[in-house]
């Protein structure tokens, strides 16, 4: 059971998480290539953990 919830909460963080700060971004320029790497970087550990 513990296997599945892990597994759902990876696909949420490596999915949907960042399909939802998208769309909080409502200035029209798309964000840095720096500022991308740094939020796949932060949200890797919390998937895996």
């Amino acid at each position: 059971m513990s296997v599945l919830v892990s597994l759902i909460v990876a696909l949420g963080m490596l999915v949907i998480v960042p399909l939802g700060l998208r769309l909080l971004e409502t200035s029209g320029a798309p964000p840095s290539s720096a500022l991308r790497a740094l939020r796949r970087l932060w949200l890797a550990p919390a998937a895996l953990g």
